[in-house]
């Protein structure tokens, strides 16, 4: 049974960006996002904003990460112990987990939507490190709502992280990741999971 408080643990789904959503990116293929597709057009000036999510130089304030993601319905739960980021992949279709945010909370930033501590907040070395597992991640469900977002167990938090840790030990990076911040934060966000409080 999934817990529905104002703590819990979410996954949420991005637009594909392939420079690891450091910066808005053009030529990413077809993102299936109006927003997206209407900024590379050039119909609206405003770059999609999850575009910086994981960009630690980017929309940094008083210790906290900003980011952002798409939802048509707020989610309940306001104060994830993990907030965790999928995307489909245009190229091969296929849904990645590519970054969390820790001890995360959801609330209206000026343009942003969620903030969490530095030290909580990472995005994978690849886009395409951490295949999505709708049963091992999802409980089961065979994607990621409508609504922009699923809430998932603390099981299925803790397999996400344990799987990217694994994925970032054994799989090939690029030499410039920081595989050893990487892991550390996936360490702090699956030791943080874990305390029941």
């Amino acid at each position: 049974m999934v817990e529905l408080s104002p703590q819990g643990y979410l996954i949420a789904n991005l637009a594909w960006n392939s420079s690891n959503w450091l910066w808005p990116t053009l030529g990413d293929g077809p993102s299936g996002f109006k927003y997206v597709e209407d900024f590379r057009r050039g119909i609206v000036a405003d770059p999609p904003w999850e575009s910086w999510n994981f960009n630690l130089e980017h929309l940094v304030v008083g210790g906290f990460k900003y980011g952002f993601f798409q939802y048509t319905k707020k989610p309940k739960i306001t104060q994830p112990k993990a907030l965790f980021f999928a995307s489909k992949n245009p190229y091969d279709r296929k849904f990645y987990v590519v970054g969390v945010y820790g001890k995360a909370e959801i609330a209206d930033y000026k343009l942003m939507n969620v903030r969490a501590p530095v030290e909580y907040v990472t995005g994978f070395c690849r886009p395409d490190i951490l295949r999505l597992d709708p049963v091992r991640h999802l409980g089961g469900k065979k994607r990621i709502g409508r609504v922009g977002y699923n809430i998932v167990s603390k099981t299925e938090a803790m397999n996400i992280l344990n799987d990217a840790i694994k994925a970032h030990q054994m799989k090939g990076c690029p030499k410039l990741s920081n595989i050893t911040r990487i892991i550390n934060v996936l360490n702090n966000c699956l030791n943080f999971v874990r305390e029941n409080c």
